[in-house]
């Protein structure tokens, strides 16, 4: 029975990445499903995967004026590695958004200044992924 138990482990393990790689649409589902906390620690996965479908979901989530400064963050890190230009959007609002927050308080506190920076940051990555229109083509 153990090695009827350590064959099965074997082969679990040897079997290939594409196997155990969970689907995007399982994720993406159960991203949408999920407590604000999960949706923090889901973030960062959903924006490396860089796909169309995980892209949407994080846009669709990203509400800085509604949502906590921690889990905008969150998204926002999150968008800046997907690379998707759709992405830009969304960031250049959270952005003026803070901007006339500044605006009306003078300044902002500790976590939106903190976010302020993450959205820039984002927003310099979307820029890094695409090709500059001055650089010689190949």
């Amino acid at each position: 029975m153990r090695l009827l138990l350590a064959a099965l482990l074997l082969a679990a393990a040897a079997a290939p990445a594409a196997a155990r790689k969970p689907k995007t649409k399982d994720l993406v589902a159960s991203f949408e499903s999920a407590k604000p906390d999960e949706k923090i620690r889901m973030a960062a996965t959903l924006g490396r995967m860089k796909e169309k479908k995980t892209t949407d979901a994080l846009i669709l989530a990203f509400d800085i004026k509604r949502g906590n400064p921690r889990e905008s963050a969150a998204y926002v890190e999150a968008l800046g590695y997907t690379g998707d230009d759709r992405a830009v959007e969304p960031l250049a609002r959270g952005w003026d958004y803070l901007r006339s927050m500044i605006l009306q308080m003078g300044e902002l506190p500790g976590n939106l200044q903190v976010l302020r920076w993450k959205i820039l940051d984002s927003l310099s990555a979307s820029a890094a992924s695409r090709p500059c229109a001055s650089s010689p083509r190949p």
